[in-house]
């Protein structure tokens, strides 16, 4: 959880005053190393602090990799805690952007590309004479966007695009 801002000092309240958006996303990165109720907290924190500036909080949920199908690594259960506790706090009426439900819909329909792949996990090295060439196990909307560096969860463009997709009408919903 980014926490580095709720400090006293550390953003001026002048600054939010004058640069105040109406709406703030709060999600978390799969590298969250607290425990789910230090999670639970730092992210009621970050909510009541939103509200007191007059900023509605919009809670962004994770998507899931599909795992063992297309990824290196399962992160699906530590995700999926996050995920809850984040449902949870919006069943108390908080506004949420639940993309992991939305990444899910594109599974089923067999849509399953849509983070950047890390070449390793297709058995290539940044050494061979095809890294980005056209025999490259990866697909060419893959090419030359970030491929080369341990990834498998951050969204390509597809990806962003179903993030849009989600957080877009949550934003419209928010009276």
């Amino acid at each position: 959880m980014t926490t580095d801002f709720l400090p006293a000092g550390a953003v001026p309240p002048s600054t939010w005053a004058a640069n105040s958006p109406d709406v703030g996303l709060i999600s978390f990165g799969y590298n969250e190393v607290v425990s789910d109720t230090q999670f639970e907290t730092d992210t009621n924190n970050l909510i009541a602090e939103m509200t007191s500036r007059s900023i509605t909080p919009l809670l962004v949920t994770q998507p899931k990799p599909d795992y063992p199908d297309h990824y290196t690594t399962d992160r699906s259960a530590r995700i999926n805690e996050l995920n809850a506790v984040y449902r949870d706090i919006a069943g108390g009426g908080v506004a949420i952007a639940d993309v992991d439900v939305q990444l899910d819909a594109e599974y089923v329909a067999g849509r399953w590309d849509h983070f950047i792949r890390n070449w390793a996990s297709f058995g290539g090295t940044v050494d061979d004479p095809d890294y980005h060439g056209p025999e490259s196990p990866l697909d060419a909307a893959h090419v030359g966007d970030g491929a080369a560096w341990f990834t498998d969860i951050h969204p390509n463009q597809s990806g962003s695009a179903n993030w849009a997709k989600t957080i877009h009408p949550a934003i419209e919903a928010i009276p």
